[in-house]
């Protein structure tokens, strides 16, 4: 067993003078408060410049201790690191700077609370939902650690979910920030939470991306069991359960867990850093593997039950059964028209050559057509013209009916892998998953799918009323 612990965890708010704040922090206009962290303050405020309303997160500035100024260092550390970043599931940062009372960050303005939040309100996940959220997690996670980041404070309260439950990850604060020199002999100072801490972490050996892998494990545990793995009486007894203890296993007290995701876990949460995934893109594929049901290849998959084409950009969609079969049609009736026009010579030329087509070709018997001329019908379709502009209104008036039977909208289902930002004729759309289908009007659309720095997918398909296209993509 490893030398006692002394944590040190981070101050809690109530330890943290914090004076009310300027009217203005920059060109910020202070809002109202929305939250308290460990450190300090969030704020709703307006951006003037980009007339958008954002969050800051302040801290009141202090040089009386070593310890506040180890929290100053990380707080503007958070905000180099995420600020160089760019990923749908890590929260964007804007600005960051001092003024004489404070240091701040201005960041993306989100709705909705934290995975601690959600899960202490007693809300929770089905096991699909769970791995499909912990998925985008893990990619994000994934982006960071390609930067040289491992953010060492993975934990629920650091994970915000939207009103619509997608992930944003917060606070890379502690991601490689440095550790204070001065540690007290036979103690360590932890950077981190210790119920979501890997061994390696626990014990203070030095951190790589396997580190964050083993801290994404406890928190799909905890959605999937409802309680966390690791639930010490103090904090050394939790640390202690990090290091040698096993948690009991999930289909133990959740037993409609599915084996793989159980299987996912358990490796996820292996306590030898190399027994575990060893990028969280692993990770992530194995989850989006469970997600999917089984892996697709890396190309888009357009499914119709009605055999209607979908066509990528440089190539023109191929003609359609329906297409084919009109076109055919189409010549076997110009040739019947032409074969009666030759045996009809008798016939004015003009008018009858004109109407024949709709009247006279198909059943043409002996004795009915020996009579018409005497009937008004053909002076009638002398004078046509006249008629017609006499019906063209009652066409003008009943169209308004008829357009309504065919404006149904036919449905994209969408199976997207790890996710994608899906944009429709330029306009977005939504995050899939969890967006699982759009309902579009019938008609070509041009469907774009996009995941971080990857190549696109773009598809254009032909929707048509009533009917269902699968769109299958995975990155």
């Amino acid at each position: 067993m490893s030398e006692p612990y002394t944590a040190t965890v981070p101050l809690d708010p109530l330890d943290v003078p914090v004076p009310a704040p300027p009217k203005t922090i920059g060109r910020f206009t202070i809002l109202n408060e929305i939250g308290r962290g460990s450190y300090g303050v969030v704020y709703a405020a307006h951006d003037p410049v980009l007339a958008r309303e954002v969050a800051i997160k302040i801290i009141p500035l202090s040089r009386e201790d070593q310890f506040r100024m180890q929290i100053e260092a990380s707080f503007l550390h958070e905000a180099k690191s995420a600020g160089g970043m760019s990923h749908p599931s890590i929260v964007t940062i804007y600005d960051a700077g001092k003024t004489d009372a404070f240091a701040y960050i201005a960041m993306e303005r989100l709705h909705g609370q934290d995975l601690h939040e959600y899960l202490a309100s007693g809300n929770r996940m089905s096991p699909r939902q769970s791995a499909a959220m912990m998925m985008r997690v893990a990619d994000a996670i994934h982006y960071a650690n390609k930067r040289g980041l491992v953010h060492r404070d993975i934990k629920p309260s650091n994970i915000f979910l939207s009103r619509d439950l997608k992930p944003k990850l917060l606070d890379f604060g502690t991601a490689l920030a440095p550790m204070p020199e001065n540690k007290p002999r036979g103690t360590r100072q932890l950077v981190g939470t210790p119920n979501y801490m890997s061994p390696e972490q626990a014990d203070g050996a030095p951190l790589d991306a396997r580190s964050d892998i083993f801290s994404l494990g406890t928190i799909l545990y905890e959605l999937l069991c409802g309680r966390r793995a690791f639930e010490g009486r103090t904090v050394d007894e939790t640390l202690d359960q990090v290091l040698v203890a096993s948690p009991k296993p999930v289909d133990r007290i959740r037993p409609e867990t599915p084996a793989p995701l159980v299987e996912i876990v358990r490796k996820a949460m292996a306590k030898e850093p190399s027994t575990r995934y060893q990028k969280a893109a692993e990770l992530r594929n194995a989850l989006a593997d469970f997600v999917d049901g089984s892996r697709t290849p890396a190309e888009a998959i357009a499914v119709r039950p009605t055999g209607l084409s979908v066509a990528t950009p440089g190539r023109k969609p191929a003609l359609s059964a329906r297409a084919m079969v009109a076109i055919v049609t189409g010549l076997i009736a110009m040739v019947v028209l032409i074969s009666a026009l030759r045996r009809d010579v008798a016939p004015e030329p003009a008018p009858s050559a004109a109407l024949p087509a709709a009247v006279s070709t198909p059943v043409a018997p002996p004795t009915p057509i020996v009579e018409p001329p005497a009937q008004p019908v053909a002076p009638v379709a002398a004078e046509m013209p006249a008629p017609d502009t006499k019906l063209a209104p009652r066409r003008k008036v009943e169209p308004p009916t008829p357009p309504a039977a065919p404006a149904r909208d036919g449905v994209v289902t969408l199976a997207v892998s790890p996710w994608g930002e899906i944009s429709v004729d330029g306009a977005a759309r939504g995050v899939s998953p969890p967006l699982t289908q759009l309902s579009l009007p019938p008609g070509v659309h041009t469907i774009e799918i996009r995941n971080g720095a990857a190549a696109p997918l773009i598809a254009r398909v032909e929707v048509r009323s009533g009917e269902t296209l699968a769109l299958q993509h995975r990155f």
